[in-house]
């Protein structure tokens, strides 16, 4: 028979046929050797990612790649692009239950959009990303809620967002991450940072509706367009740590810097002490009452590390650049009308303009060391020690 003992021998080991092997075997063997398979369910699970189906073009191809997804499909008219399974397997029922077994079917919006959609953002070349995001929206809107995550994780990265640059009408396309949503209250924030890139939002609300404005609200953010305003990482050349006196202990590896920052916090202070905008350092305070009930303490929050190695890994720690600028800065207004630093202000000298309703505007003020009038009236809230 074709199917004896020495071929039992010879796939005893499975992870040892090749994509050559498979190749070279005639149709009647493969099915013997698939009903083989599917014998045991160890078996099959075994064979998921190995290359023992043949496509259309009769190679030899996985049913999975080795992220877990969906590479290989029965044919579908009226449907190009797959990789779909050679017709002549498909003559066989028990293959073809086999194949079922394995999980290949035909093509879901899903694996549309892993096989076909996103290889293209791959190639470098132009894309009209406007259908691609519809159908990334449909299959969000329509998705189990138990695999929203698995989704959203697997296209958040890829460049397919519509934005615009500052004075340019040719749109672009990023990643969402890189977007901050139209709101009128970080378009203001972010009037004195020109290069700040805003979710094209009208232009998705006119093409999914405006019945659909609450999930693509609840898409977007999903994606990574930011809601407010962010505290990024930045990284700090030689020269500016040689600049600004930053840390540099003794190393055998050579060194490095980073520190976090309140994005668009440093043009927003050059243009208060530039033009004295009272409306523009309410802005600032404000974000920063807003950052301190998010974060509680930005004395932790905002910090620089220098990285550096002798006999192992090592960092020391140093106040990032934002710090010393909204606290040596003349930003804040007082109550004769004066723009100070905090330094130069008390507590019961700032401007009614600002509010000091919040909860946490004690920690505020520590951050900014802005004392009471008298010194001995001390908050623990956000102990400052820099």
């Amino acid at each position: 028979t074709v199917w004896d003992s020495s071929y039992r021998k010879r796939t005893k080991s499975i992870k040892g046929i090749s994509a050559g092997f498979i190749e070279k075997q005639p149709i009647a063997w493969l099915h013997l050797f698939y009903k083989w398979l599917s014998e045991t369910t160890k078996r099959t699970d075994s064979i998921k990612e190995m290359p023992i189906f043949l496509d259309q073009n009769q190679k030899a191809v996985a049913a999975f790649d080795s992220s877990e997804h969906l590479i290989l499909f029965f044919p579908e008219k009226d449907l190009s692009g797959y990789t779909t399974v050679f017709s002549e397997l498909l003559t066989n029922k028990g293959t073809v239950s086999f194949l079922e077994k394995v999980g290949i079917k035909k093509p879901s919006i899903r694996n549309q959009i892993y096989n076909i959609i996103l290889p293209q953002y791959k190639s470098g070349a132009e894309i009209d990303t406007d259908p691609h995001f519809l159908l990334f929206f449909k299959y969000y809107k329509q998705c189990p809620q138990e695999e929203v995550d698995d989704f959203i994780e697997l296209i958040k990265d890829y460049e397919f967002v519509t934005y615009y640059e500052p004075d340019d009408s040719q749109p672009y396309r990023g990643k969402a991450s890189d977007l901050y949503f139209p709101s009128p209250e970080l378009k203001a924030y972010f009037e004195t940072k020109k290069d700040t890139l805003f979710v094209a939002y009208d232009e998705y609300l006119h093409l999914v509706g405006a019945s659909n404005e609450k999930q693509l609200i609840s898409f977007l953010t999903e994606l990574g367009i930011r809601k407010s305003i962010s505290i990024v990482t930045r990284t700090i050349d030689h020269s500016e740590a040689i600049r600004r006196d930053l840390p540099m202990p003794y190393s055998t590896g050579g060194h490095s810097w980073s520190e976090k920052a309140i994005d668009g916090c440093k043009e927003l202070v050059a243009t208060i002490t530039e033009t004295h905008r009272v409306e523009k350092s309410k802005l600032l305070w404000d974000t920063l009452v807003d950052l301190c009930e998010t974060y509680h303490s930005l004395s932790y929050l905002l910090t620089g590390s220098c990285s550096y190695f002798y006999y192992s890994s090592r960092s020391q720690s140093f106040v990032a650049a934002d710090v010393v600028l909204l606290r040596a800065e003349k930003w804040l207004l007082n109550s004769a009308g004066d723009f100070v630093s905090t330094s130069e202000i008390t507590r019961d000298e700032i401007a009614c303009t600002y509010d000091i309703s919040s909860e946490n505007i004690s920690s505020l003020f520590n951050f900014l060391q802005i004392t009471n009038n008298s010194s001995t009236d001390e908050d623990d809230d956000d102990d400052d020690e820099d």
